[in-house]
């Protein structure tokens, strides 16, 4: 911070080294008040806030994603990014749903939906309107993974996201089980 004194009179700008030094440090106080100067930065305080939060809640997801991999039960829906399992995709079909039949012996069998999508979001938005309650959302053929398998495909970012129901309830949805 720097004091700068002109003369409203005249416009003579004063030099520093010519204040008494007692009455520079006593204008310097006046001047520069703390609480004049946080309302400049409040709004990046508050960007600042809002990406930690953001990054935090991100951080939450990740974590609740590893337990559920970890420990798959029947009816646990995955976030799955296509690409990482099939090669031969129209740009357009990059995201898919899956649902966990069954599990046991260290071996998870998955169902995909009969649907793909360009955005991730539009996986989110099925699972909210209650799209995955049509008994042909789903396809019959059961994929068989190991539970290997499927960590390898989340550390790939093949598998984006694990949801778990909790009172047969999903995203505010009601989810048959």
């Amino acid at each position: 911070k720097e004091l700068i004194l002109t003369c409203e009179m005249c416009n003579n700008v004063y030099e520093n080294n010519t204040i008494e030094s007692k009455s520079l440090k006593s204008l310097k106080r006046n001047v520069f008040k703390l609480y004049l100067i946080i309302p400049m930065y409040t709004g990046l305080m508050l960007s600042l806030l809002a990406l930690s939060y953001w990054q935090y809640t991100k951080y939450q997801d990740d974590i609740a994603t590893q337990k559920l991999i970890y420990s798959p039960r029947a009816n646990d829906f995955y976030f799955i990014d296509y690409r990482g399992l099939s090669s031969n995709l129209r740009p357009n079909e990059v995201y898919r749903l899956a649902k966990v039949s069954t599990t046991g012996d260290g071996v998870v069998s998955l169902v995909y939906g009969n649907f793909l999508y360009k955005r991730e979001s539009s996986l989110e938005k099925d699972l909210s309107g209650g799209m995955v309650i049509d008994s042909r959302y789903f396809g019959e053929k059961r994929h068989l993974f190991t539970l290997e398998k499927l960590r390898e495909l989340y550390e790939d970012n093949t598998i984006l996201a694990v949801k778990r129901p909790t009172n047969n309830r999903l995203y505010l949805s009601l989810i048959h089980i």
